[in-house]
């Protein structure tokens, strides 16, 4: 998480008021089309990542069931959190901050409501475009020649960089690294799913037996692919049923 926050543009913290797997899982595969994030962390390690970071101003939104939403666009994080908070009243948005500068609830959605770095982008390209049309074909030319010079750009070279063409090879899927473990039911084994599930999470006995009563139920959110494996195993050595989404 330290190489996170060094590296964002801008952090979201939320709370979950009760969003279930498929909203979670919704939510991040938006976070991901935006080139986002969406991460579920325990407080005491965030607050830990923190430190030495210009991130240092949301220490104090950490509490309660959070989630951190970031991207290295000062923009697309808090879009994508303010845009699914509008149709899902599960999802408070409790503060954030771009850089240094700390957000609360108005000010992410302030963020919110400005064009991201694709939309600059393409507004500007838009523009370019329409002034290039304009100009003559010798006016062309001759700023052709000129990016040449200046810049050792040339019409061929901006061809390569713009990739392959449409019917070319197509970019290879984007590898999951985030699953949440979903308990799917008890197997006939409910104690002892329920002592594993203790272990695993840390919940209450009451807590525990009410997630395992209630499957299917996410035990954990958000981890990696190897804690992810690990928790399934546990689980399934306990007599229950698991699936990683």
């Amino acid at each position: 998480l330290n190489a996170v926050f060094n590296e964002a543009g801008v952090v979201v913290v939320t709370r979950n008021l009760g969003l279930t797997v498929a909203q979670s899982t919704e939510l991040r595969q938006k976070m991901r089309e935006a080139g986002a994030t969406y991460k579920v962390a325990k407080n005491r390690l965030a607050k830990l990542a923190l430190k030495d970071t210009d991130y240092t101003g949301i220490d104090e939104y950490l509490s309660g069931p959070t989630a951190l939403s970031y991207s290295e666009d000062p923009v697309a994080a808090a879009k994508v959190v303010v845009d699914f908070a509008k149709t899902n009243d599960k999802l408070e948005i409790v503060g954030g901050s771009m850089g240094a500068s700390v957000l609360d609830e108005a000010g992410v959605k302030a963020l919110a409501s400005m064009p991201s770095l694709d939309e600059l982008r393409g507004t500007i390209v838009g523009l370019v475009v329409e002034e290039l049309s304009k100009l003559t074909v010798m006016e062309a030319a001759e700023l052709a020649k000129a990016l040449e010079e200046e810049w050792g750009v040339s019409a061929a070279a901006a061809v390569a960089v713009a990739g392959p063409a449409a019917g070319g090879d197509a970019p290879a899927a984007e590898e999951k690294d985030e699953f949440d473990v979903v308990l799917t039911g008890d197997g006939g084994k409910k104690i002892q799913v329920i002592k594993e599930v203790r272990a695993i999470t840390g919940l209450g006995l009451g807590e525990a037996k009410a997630l395992v009563e209630g499957a299917p139920k996410p035990i954990k959110e958000g981890v990696n692919k190897a804690e992810a494996e690990e928790i399934k195993g546990k689980i399934e050595a306990a007599g229950g049923t698991v699936e990683l989404k």
